[in-house]
């Protein structure tokens, strides 16, 4: 996946509004590099996609033009306009999966603690650990005084309760 890219004519602007800059729009995994037509031009782009947080782009309509607008994690803004909604969405879909890919990346591995996946079984040294904290934890909580508060409590000690396996529940 790290060896994908996409190439696409595309111009570049600071605002919908604006003529923008004509050049090419070059997409990989890691990054993506606009680099205009015209060497003298100042407007080049070279960035990373773990920096963009999220997409939008214009509805395909006969009077629209074709933009995608990426959003960045510090709140700007990297504006595009293609020659066809084809390319647009071709480039549209490159970015979906690459910011994707680098959330994934950046996810926290679980704790060894946390609730098993439905079918996975518990050993029996973490269920004994388990029922001697609920054990431990039975006269420690304290109600909160909303009614919303003590449902949603009694449900999560209800969960708690489930999620020990039956035939350890009896072990003393």
């Amino acid at each position: 996946m790290a060896d994908k890219q996409v190439i696409k004519r595309a111009k570049y602007k600071s605002s919908v509004k604006d003529p923008g800059v004509a050049g090419v729009l070059k997409m990989g995994m890691e990054r993506f590099v606009f680099m205009p037509n015209d060497p003298k031009s100042t407007t080049k782009l070279n960035v990373e996609f773990r920096m963009i947080k999220g997409h939008k782009f214009t509805k395909e309509g006969s009077s629209k033009q074709a933009l995608l607008n990426l959003t960045q994690d510090q709140g700007g803004n990297y504006i595009f306009e293609f020659d066809s909604f084809a390319d647009r969405d071709a480039c549209r879909e490159f970015v979906a999966n690459a910011i994707a890919f680098h959330a994934e990346a950046g996810r926290v591995v679980p704790d060894k603690s946390a609730p098993p996946v439905n079918n996975e079984q518990l050993s029996r040294e973490e269920t004994e650990r388990r029922i001697k904290l609920l054990q431990e934890n039975r006269y420690k909580i304290a109600l909160p005084a909303s009614p919303q508060a003590v449902v949603w409590t009694m449900r999560m000690l209800e969960r708690a309760t489930l999620s020990v396996p039956a035939c350890a529940r009896s072990l003393p």
